[in-house]
């Protein structure tokens, strides 16, 4: 037997199905009348926050109900309107603040995204209609309100960026439209500090500390460096027209195409015999540019190559394919990395296609405590398959994937949805990447950290077999483990110059990259 509410809460529900938003209204005080509903507003509300919580719901690591999400949301209103009130019972909602009056809606069912977004928005309208900061923020503020709300029940590495930060970061990973440089901004305009390599700015001859005047006869002079970075960037295909200074000189007119056009992360130079290779971040061109100068560098100068350092100190992380990628460049066979989690999409395993870049010659990996993610990918993939020796620190021990979906307000959501686990089968989430050759903060020199690395090489062997058999749940013992090399965040000459007496002799770079056990276990 159904009571009256409970009748008339299924009949809002039922009109719910022939109507594309409603009010979800119970009781409100007599001194409120309900205000007309804009329907284009709640409209876009909901559109957007019924995807965002879909997403969440289904994508993140760990199930969160679309009510704990949308409640979550709404609170986070209060960043806003810090005299908001939301108060919830077992079947209603009610809102009202020192500007508004109390208002009452009945609760959907618990995972009904659509139902919790429509119900948002309908809330949100009636905000807006009293006299509270709620009424005059702008919709993207509300959106920033309420997904930080939400994201606040999920993990550090998931969070909401708006449409402008969103746009930045799609330019981040998959590139910009642009003529391929990096400026500073003075009073007269804009200083080249680099030109990037086969870009439209390299081809056209601009210089390192060319000033750009003028942009498409606009000058630059006094302009907001977001401005100049707007006017010099456009569609890819689309010219730019520049007026340049150089060296004091005559200024010249320059037309550019501009290009698609990704930040380089890879710098590598050939010092002494060795490759020193620094990877400064992923986007979806960093693997593709590292082997192109590796091949480059062999082909310029064959005999003379001994072997590679692959610098990850302070690499962030970035996009994870591009890291598995790296990482294949320098395997013949093997896994690379499995990633596991809630979403059957989540669950994949990546192996080796059978080409080594570097012909077996010796490789060693530099990371310190902000080497992240992706990044740490790379030398756990390396370390494992006893490709590569890791000097340096343990690693920052982010060992979490995030999924990142394009909202309809043009934001993004940046999703947790599984987690590392190595070919050795540990996972280095809080934990990180133990290094070979542990080089602390205290002086010592190359001789002497590799002298005492090799009189630890039992207890090292120890380690790492603990490393690689902890079970994730055991924080404490995490913890312990990761401080028997501390992570720390320098970069200094003596990881260099480790790296290079490692690669020029061959035993000792032999005896060391044999402490890694063996990967037998990958599958416990």
């Amino acid at each position: 037997m159904y009571s009256r509410s409970m009748r008339f809460a299924s009949s809002i529900l039922n009109w719910r199905l022939l109507q594309p938003v409603v009010m979800f209204f119970i009781v409100g005080c007599a001194s409120t009348p309900l205000q007309q509903i804009d329907q284009t507003f709640t409209g876009r509300l909901q559109k957007t926050l019924s995807a965002g919580i879909t997403q969440i719901s289904e994508k993140y690591i760990e199930h969160i109900s679309a009510s704990e999400l949308a409640l979550a949301g709404l609170r986070g209103l209060d960043n806003i309107d810090s005299d908001l009130i939301i108060e919830v019972e077992t079947e209603t909602l009610a809102v009202y603040s020192r500007g508004l009056s109390r208002r009452e809606y009945f609760l959907p069912a618990e995972n009904n995204a659509d139902s919790w977004s429509s119900l948002m928005a309908v809330i949100l309208q009636y905000m807006r209609t009293g006299d509270t900061p709620i009424s005059t923020a702008s919709e993207e503020k509300l959106f920033e309100a309420i997904f930080d709300g939400s994201m606040s029940l999920l993990d550090p590495f998931s969070r909401y960026a708006g449409t402008k930060n969103a746009s930045k970061n799609r330019a981040e990973r998959s590139g910009f439209g642009g003529i391929g440089v990096e400026i500073g901004y003075e009073d007269k305009g804009a200083r080249i500090i680099d030109v990037y390599p086969a870009t439209p700015a390299a081809a056209a001859g601009l210089q390192a500390n060319d000033l750009i005047t003028h942009a498409n006869s606009a000058a630059l002079a006094g302009l907001h460096p977001s401005k100049i970075l707007k006017t010099i960037r456009g569609d890819i295909g689309s010219f730019i027209g520049l007026i340049v200074e150089r060296d004091g000189g005559t200024p010249f007119n320059l037309s550019i195409k501009r290009e698609r056009i990704l930040r380089p992360t890879v710098k590598l130079v050939l010092k002494n015999g060795i490759l020193q290779a620094t990877v400064t971040g992923f986007n979806n061109e960093t693997s593709r540019q590292l082997a192109t100068r590796i091949q480059s560098a062999f082909t310029d100068t064959p005999a003379q190559v001994a072997g590679m350092v692959l610098d990850l100190r302070g690499n962030p992380g970035g996009v994870m394919t591009q890291a598995v990628m790296l990482a294949d460049l320098f395997l013949v066979s093997g896994k690379i990395l499995s990633t596991r989690g809630r979403h059957p999409s989540s669950r994949h395993e990546y192996i080796a296609r059978g080409n080594d870049i570097l012909n077996n010659l010796p490789l060693v990996v530099l990371i310190n405590g902000k080497s992240a993610s992706a990044s740490e990918i790379v030398a756990a993939a390396l370390q494992d398959q006893q490709r590569a020796i890791i000097v340096g620190s343990a690693s920052f021990g982010k060992g979490s994937v995030q999924s990142v979906s394009r909202l309809p307000n043009g934001g993004e959501l940046k999703l947790t949805w599984s987690q590392f686990i190595t070919p050795s089968g540990y996972i280095l989430h809080g934990l990180g990447v133990p290094p070979a050759v542990c080089l602390g903060v205290d002086d010592e020199t190359a001789d002497e950290a590799i002298a005492r690395s090799l009189e630890q090489i039992p207890v090292l062997q120890d380690v790492m077999s603990s490393w690689q058999e902890l079970e994730f749940s055991d924080t404490e013992a995490r913890r312990s483990l990761r401080a028997t090399c501390p992570s720390n965040a320098q970069k200094r000459a003596l990881d260099l110059q480790v790296a290079e007496k490692l690669i020029r002799d061959p035993e000792l770079y032999r005896r060391i990259i044999g402490v890694s056990p063996s990967i037998a276990s990958a599958d416990k």
